[in-house]
């Protein structure tokens, strides 16, 4: 195998495989052998089917099997020949089969990471938010515990109006539904925020026991409508309770005023978590800001795709329906871009800052962190090399943060809660400001399985789909599916 590399950008090489003809020849011969062996045809004895035949018939896909075969067994090494800077390798890509002087070649790109210099941390300016807890807010927050303790009357009625609390099922239209989806009844206020844009005026007019069809835009905002299923099982009346001392012992206080007591201090915490967000939102911006460094834009893309699919799992119950649905990423690919991008860079340098700072988790803080964090069913997942790995790396990268923070110039400012209501405050109630971007760079030890896909050399005219696990420290090119 000869394995030539050219650097084609500053981040950038491209590699050529060349698989020496004979190689490649043995192998084709190989597979269409076994295929003589077991292949069974009307008129000749088993195994004895003219090798002209199974030429004819069988000869362009185990060709590209070969092809498959030998881009899997000979690619990681020549990825290797490319150095540990390696982020970002692109899918490979055949030029030629059984050439006069190669019987393999193909090429695939590959990114690295630059050297990433953190020197400005310390002292780094941002303002944190100070906000008195208001009596409106404190009414707002009564009015959730009455909700949260309403008690519902079914209705005589059979038709659905707005602001009804209905039952229902529904499932996307065409999608088989497995026997527990069918059974599970979902309860929702027609009207309420936070449903789908055309749900609940799809649902208004609605006949209990009656099936109805409704058309709602994509989740996405880009693509075809999707079509619901829907059948309301039921009708109800919300009936909320008195505001006294017996709605405030239903919420574990003694009387009514220790219950605005305890709200208030809630309300308080809960603006803390929205404070403790930009403050986070405001250092992570004047930290990228104040270290540059150019990110592999592959490698971006890539990492860009999968963040998208993990945040979209979080909408979906089953990964699978967001193939059934066949949906246009590209709008929210381009609505995360940018803060995404401050997210990652902001990870790449706490890696390095974690690095430069020497800061290390033991094996004892290690076992710690998972007896806090995760439930015992579930601890066994972290016991492995690949789960501790992950422990490890979120330790570091949180410590590395904490510097951060710690040596921050933060300026208080006092300002009415009504700021948080603000356009730009929005994703403070989701807050990714201080999330650690997953990132599979050099120093990466645990392993991830990357969908190669088949490679097809020029004259195969079927499709494969083969998965292939391996350990490396960067990312591959993929679809994005799992």
């Amino acid at each position: 195998m000869d394995v030539q590399v050219v650097e084609t950008g500053e981040l950038t090489r491209t590699v050529t495989v060349t698989v020496p003809k004979d190689a490649f020849a043995d192998q084709v011969k190989r597979g269409l052998v076994k295929m003589q062996r077991r292949h069974k045809q009307r008129g000749f004895r088993p195994g004895k089917v003219p090798m002209g035949l199974i030429k004819s018939k069988f000869g362009k896909s185990v060709e590209a099997d070969v092809i498959d075969t030998l881009v899997r067994d000979t690619m990681p090494k020549a990825i290797e020949d490319c150095g540990e800077s390696v982020v970002h390798v692109s899918r490979p890509e055949v030029v030629g089969v059984s050439g006069d002087s190669f019987g393999l070649q193909y090429t695939f790109r590959v990114e690295s990471m630059p050297k990433i210099d953190v020197g400005a941390w310390e002292g780094l300016a941002a303002e944190k938010t100070v906000i008195t807890v208001s009596d409106e807010a404190l009414a707002e927050a009564i009015e959730g515990v009455r909700r949260k303790h309403a008690t519902r009357q079914p209705l005589d009625r059979t038709t659905v109006e707005d602001g009804d609390v209905i039952t229902l099922h529904y499932h996307i239209s065409g999608t088989e539904v497995s026997p527990d989806e069918a059974e599970r009844e979902h309860e929702i206020t027609v009207g309420a925020e936070g449903l789908l844009p055309g749900f609940s005026e799809g649902l208004v007019g609605c006949v209990v026991g009656e099936g109805k069809t409704i058309e709602v835009p994509p989740p996405t905002g880009d693509g075809d409508p999707v079509q619901l299923d829907v059948t309301v099982t039921g009708i109800h009346m919300q009936v909320l309770p008195e505001v006294d001392d017996e709605l405030a012992r239903d919420e574990g206080a003694e009387t009514l005023l220790d219950l605005r007591v305890k709200l208030r201090e809630e309300l308080g915490g809960q603006f803390q978590a929205r404070i403790d967000a930009e403050l986070n939102a405001a250092l992570g911006d004047a930290f990228v800001a104040a270290n540059p460094f150019e990110i592999p834009s592959e490698f971006f893309e890539s990492q860009l795709e999968q963040e998208v699919y993990q945040r979209l799992r979080g909408l979906v119950p089953d990964p699978r329906m967001l193939q059934q649905l066949n949906l246009d990423l590209s709008g929210l690919k381009d609505g995360m871009r940018a803060s995404f991008d401050t997210q990652l860079r902001r990870s790449l340098l706490l890696e390095a800052l974690a690095e430069s700072q020497t800061i290390e988790v033991t094996e004892a803080e290690i076992d710690a962190w998972i007896e806090e964090n995760v439930p015992p069913q579930q601890q066994r997942n972290y016991r492995n090399a690949d789960g501790r790995s992950r422990v490890r790396m979120e330790a570091r990268l949180t410590r590395a943060w904490e510097l951060v923070r710690d040596a921050a110039t933060v300026t208080e400012v006092e300002r009415d809660a009504s700021h948080f209501d603000e356009p730009e405050h929005e994703e403070l109630d989701h807050d990714h400001s201080h999330d650690h971007a997953h990132v599979h760079g050099p120093d990466c030890d645990h392993d991830h399985d990357h969908e190669h896909g088949h490679v097809h050399g020029p004259d195969c005219d079927h499709d494969h789909d083969h998965d292939h696990a391996h350990e490396h420290g960067h990312d591959h090119d993929h679809d994005g599916k799992e």
